[in-house]
């Protein structure tokens, strides 16, 4: 039968060099989880908004293998729920991330603290905005493309399950298109060498079948799969001066 695949070339190799250049930053390590909305990766406890939001943010940093660093947070003044019509829903800002002489304010919809996979899911790209900007060297496809590429870093760095699984939810959500995140899902699971059947018994029904064809469309490819795994075990941090 004909295997046809609905993503571009051209965003698959933008996909491909990210993953390229994750690796070689080490963002992406041989020990990178992929990460669950289990407690064996999140200990924030039940409580105010603000309180949970920093817990779990020092949860993801906990998990990204970055320095503890504290943020400013507050919420978003948003209408609750029950009173947005669906197209407001679908545009409203679910968090923002602001540095202000090396101070940052992470800003979230208290609306999401009803909504764990989705909180963490936002709360992860807002602090990836914080990751990337630490970085000179811009990842592929450069400046213009930043909020494409902190979408993508979620997933190169683990998160890839839970942003999935939180757009598939919401209908839309984030930057990336929704077939391109489930891409680079696939590419994470076969460059760490974990099960294809766990993974998607993880994520929604909905998303099930197209990550059972990327993982065909990525199998196809078997080189560079082989070439992400030789650089994610051989290649180490840039030391400074060197």
């Amino acid at each position: 039968m004909f295997f046809r695949y609905d993503i571009s070339d051209a965003v698959q190799e933008w996909i491909y060099d990210n993953f390229v250049w994750a690796i070689r930053l080490r963002l992406l390590r041989p020990n990178t989880p992929l990460v669950f909305a289990t407690k064996d990766f999140f200990t924030a406890p039940k409580g105010e908004g603000d309180v949970v939001v920093t817990a779990l943010l020092n949860d993801i940093q906990r998990i990204l293998g970055m320095p503890q660093k504290a943020f400013n947070v507050l919420p978003v003044n948003t209408l609750p729920t029950e009173m947005q019509i669906n197209y407001n829903a679908l545009s409203a800002v679910a968090g923002t991330w602001q540095d202000d002489e090396g101070i940052a304010t992470i800003h979230y919809d208290p609306n999401l603290l009803n909504n764990p996979i989705g909180l963490v899911s936002v709360l992860t790209h807002e602090l990836m905005h914080d990751v990337l900007h630490g970085i000179a060297d811009y990842p592929p496809g450069g400046e213009e493309a930043e909020e494409l590429n902190t979408d993508l870093h979620c997933i190169t760095m683990g998160f890839g399950v839970l942003q999935v699984t939180y757009a598939q939810n919401a209908g839309w959500a984030g930057y990336m298109r929704q077939n391109s995140r489930i891409h680079a899902l696939a590419m994470f699971v076969l460059v760490r060498e974990l099960s294809p059947d766990e993974t998607m018994s993880a994520l929604p029904a909905a998303s099930r079948r197209q990550f059972k064809k990327a993982i065909k469309s990525l199998q196809r490819q078997p080189e560079k799969i082989a070439f992400l795994k030789e650089r994610l075990h051989q290649d180490r941090p840039k030391l400074a001066g060197s």
